[in-house]
Order: C-alpha cells, then sequence, then structure tokens
C-alpha cells in the first residue's frame, strides 16, 4: 500500500518512521497517528491542513519506495 483514502475521510500515507516522527513533530496540524497505525509505516493525513507540494513529495516518496525500479528509471516526475 502506498496510500488510501478511508471512507470515514482520512488520508493514510506510507511513510517510514523516521519520517514519520519528524511530520509528526513538525506539522501535527496535518499529520496525526492513530493507535492501530504506530507499528506500521503509516501516518494519517489531514487533507484540509496539509500544504499540497509536501504531500505530491511524500506520495511520490511513498510511490518510490515500492515501484519496480524500470519504472523509477522511466519517471520523469510531474
Amino acid at each position: 500500500m502506498v496510500a488510501r483514502l478511508r471512507e470515514d475521510g482520512v488520508f493514510v500515507l506510507k511513510v517510514d518512521h523516521p519520517t514519520r516522527d519528524m511530520l509528526l513533530d513538525t506539522e501535527p496540524q496535518a499529520f496525526f497517528l492513530e493507535d492501530h497505525y504506530r507499528s506500521h509505516p503509516l501516518v494519517c493525513v489531514d487533507l484540509q491542513t496539509v500544504d499540497l507540494e509536501r504531500l505530491v513529495r511524500l506520495l511520490e516518496a511513498a510511490w518510490r519506495s515500492v515501484a519496480p525500479k524500470r519504472l523509477i528509471s522511466g519517471y520523469t516526475g510531474t
């Protein structure tokens, strides 16, 4: 999983634990954690307050963490 939008409107994004800790510390208005995600490399995102450019960079990083190298090498970005 790279990301998902839950039925309750919470956006969940794959991030490594150090990145998640940094996001929770520096942008608590946009990123939060629910107990059942604590042991997983995931963070919850408030789509109404997150900076869109920041979210795009995080989504790209999440995709790069799971995409095959041949796809990454052909990707030019947006």
